[in-house]
């Protein structure tokens, strides 16, 4: 069985703000921008698919260092 993400809709009622991602056939990687690093919302996209197939996502820093798990 093949679980194939095509379209991903992200909704911030608190921003007032939604975002929609679209996946391509194969492989689709998300990268940070050159500029800014950051701000392309990587942590949420992957929260959010993990979230659909029924996973909890926490991210926690402690220190610099980010530790995320799921359960």
């Amino acid at each position: 069985m093949r679980l194939i993400f095509r379209e991903l809709f992200i909704f911030s009622p608190s921003e007032k703000k939604a975002k929609k991602v679209e996946f391509t056939d194969g492989i689709n990687i998300i990268t940070s921008s050159q500029e800014d690093g950051t701000d392309r919302g990587k942590s949420v996209i992957m929260r959010s698919l993990y979230h659909t197939m029924g996973a909890e996502v926490v991210l926690k820093k402690i220190g610099k260092a980010r530790i995320k798990y799921m359960y």
